[in-house]
């Protein structure tokens, strides 16, 4: 899967980078062909953002979560994109 980080009014930590990656392995046993993910940290003064835009065949997928702390929005994003999918596939699969 192609990952794409983007910085928004916020410092670009490997940290930051490497949480990220490791809480978006768990899509990975949802999707078999993810084609392209896009992560979109924000920073608007006391709140932090985090937008996921996952391209998957047939469907872009997107997703965000704004929380005081930003390892609690990457949290939040992937659980909440881990349902979408759930719900995209139920959705795609039941009609067969």
């Amino acid at each position: 899967m192609n990952i794409e980080f983007t910085f928004r009014n916020l410092d670009a930590t490997e940290q930051v980078k490497e949480y990220a990656l490791k809480r978006l392995s768990k899509i990975d046993r949802y999707v078999s062909r993810p084609i392209a993910c896009q992560v979109t940290f924000v920073s608007d003064n006391s709140d932090q953002r985090v937008e996921i835009g996952l391209s998957v065949p047939g469907k872009k997928l997107f997703v965000k979560e704004s929380s005081g702390d930003i390892m609690k929005s990457v949290d939040g994003a992937v659980d909440k994109m881990v349902s979408r999918i759930v719900k995209f596939k139920e959705t795609r699969y039941s009609h067969i």
